[in-house]
């Protein structure tokens, strides 16, 4: 094609609703990678967190599993963790910990035993690890943020505007 064809047909285009529709679509494909990283971070987090919960369970889920069947096992965890292991003076009942920390580890290692969902609100294990839900959601949104001002950095340079300063707030 020569320059004076590619110029008529750049001409034609931008007559068109093509190019404003392209437009829109690199916009919408920035705000989705956006958001995008802001999952991924959040997903990354809480399969850390996961991975924390789990590993703090293990020890006990293998000496769960080393009561013979699930029956025994399930029966050992009760033991452990409420009121009938208690009321039976159970050598395994965890008098040690709050009755609210009792019920999580019951909760956790049932899940555990059973091919259950751990819950990820487990406040007892991920404050020994530094983890908190709020801090996993100050991350997802600083990734957010870093991935935002990374684009309007990108927008800035590319249409030679001075970046100096890059101060953007959500």
């Amino acid at each position: 094609m020569d320059s004076k064809t590619t110029q008529e047909l750049g001409k034609i285009l931008e007559n068109t609703d093509l190019i404003s529709l392209i437009k829109e679509r690199q916009e919408l494909n920035k705000s989705l990678e956006v958001n995008y990283t802001a999952v991924e971070s959040l997903a990354s987090q809480y399969e850390s967190a996961k991975k924390t919960i789990t590993e703090y369970y293990s020890s006990a889920h293998k000496d769960n599993l080393a009561q013979g069947n699930i029956t025994d096992a399930m029966h050992y965890i009760s033991l452990k963790y409420t009121d009938f292991g208690r009321q039976q003076n159970s050598p395994h009942f965890r008098s040690a910990i709050s009755e609210a920390e009792r019920q999580m580890a019951f909760r956790q290692e049932k899940a555990l035993l059973l091919g259950g969902c751990i819950t990820l609100k487990a406040p007892y294990v991920l404050a020994e690890s530094g983890i908190t839900l709020n801090k996993i959601d100050t991350i997802a949104k600083q990734t957010a943020q870093d991935k935002i001002n990374q684009l309007i950095l990108e927008y800035k340079k590319s249409n030679g505007i001075e970046t100096d300063t890059l101060n953007v707030l959500v």
